[in-house]
């Protein structure tokens, strides 16, 4: 009986080989693809909070706002600066 399923085995490696490895690639294949959701994710989490804090500063004291300081351009995101730079309204963009 042993035998019977040794020979079954040895005479069918190379699909199960196969099989193993079809099964392995498509394992690996998820994980990426579920680490770059997962990336992707934080990403636009992390922006979201930002113009979160963003516009409740420019709402909570607009007269100490830093639109002009040098030392506060970089705290700025890229697309309320451009808004900001062109005299366009930040509680428009909310």
């Amino acid at each position: 009986m042993l035998d019977s399923v040794t020979n079954y085995l040895y005479e069918r490696r190379t699909r199960f080989v196969r099989s193993a490895g079809v099964a392995g690639g498509l394992y690996l294949v998820g994980q990426y693809a579920s680490a770059r959701v997962a990336d992707m994710r934080d990403g636009v989490l992390e922006q979201r909070v930002t113009r979160e804090k963003y516009v409740q500063l420019a709402q909570t004291s607009p007269s100490s706002f830093p639109v002009n300081s040098a030392q506060h351009a970089q705290a700025i995101p890229a697309e309320y600066a451009r808004h900001l730079v062109h005299g366009h309204d930040l509680h428009a963009l909310a």
